[in-house]
């Protein structure tokens, strides 16, 4: 039923119609905007010397330069991977 109610238009639904939605919705959603480039340089720097997402997110809590979980980071680095990326690799 939510379904329905979420992507009907006057009352008809059309899975053609709920498709352009999801797309929309999945182009529209919030990024994550505590990942600025000085924290993703920070990030790799501490993966370099083989620090754990854990790690890297208590030292920059600790540092007081971002308060960010060890979650975002590994969202990060699986990103990263899904772009080309070797950070996963450290």
């Amino acid at each position: 039923s939510r379904e329905l109610k979420r992507n009907s238009k006057n009352g008809y639904y059309s899975a053609e119609y709920a498709e352009i939605l999801s797309v929309s919705r999945d182009k529209n959603k919030r990024t994550n905007k505590k990942l600025t480039n000085k924290v993703k340089l920070l990030i790799s720097k501490y993966l370099k010397k083989s620090w754990s997402p854990e790690q890297i997110s208590g030292r920059l809590k600790k540092d007081k330069i971002i308060n960010i979980s060890h979650e975002t980071i590994y969202r990060y680095i699986y990103k990263n991977q899904r772009h080309g990326g070797k950070l996963y690799k450290l």
